[in-house]
């Protein structure tokens, strides 16, 4: 844990009650105890919490594989093309009466 009553305090300067209190629930509110892994099986230990959280991230944000086929499909139904007078409206700057 950080020690966040010596962050921004200058030398021979003492914290007070109220910042000693703030970092003491920040410490306590900010602790995991105990976390469900992706299995199911509840994790109590920082090591395994911590590789419960991690494994999770990971699955989670992996990359996905995926067709070119599909991807293609999925641009050409979204993308509809602009008519050129919806392209220049589209393009000319906004006035200040716009604004």
């Amino acid at each position: 844990m950080v020690d966040a009553t010596k962050k921004n305090k200058s030398a021979g300067e003492e914290p007070s009650l109220y910042h000693i209190i703030k970092v003491r629930r920040r410490q306590r509110s900010g602790v995991i105890k105990e976390i469900i892994d992706d299995e199911g099986n509840a994790q109590t230990t920082s090591g395994n919490i911590l590789k419960a959280f991690s494994g999770h991230f990971l699955k989670t944000f992996e990359s996905m594989h995926t067709e070119m086929q599909c991807i293609n499909k999925l641009v050409s139904r979204g993308m509809r093309c602009k008519s050129p007078e919806m392209k220049d409206v589209l393009t000319t700057p906004i006035s200040e009466q716009e604004l």
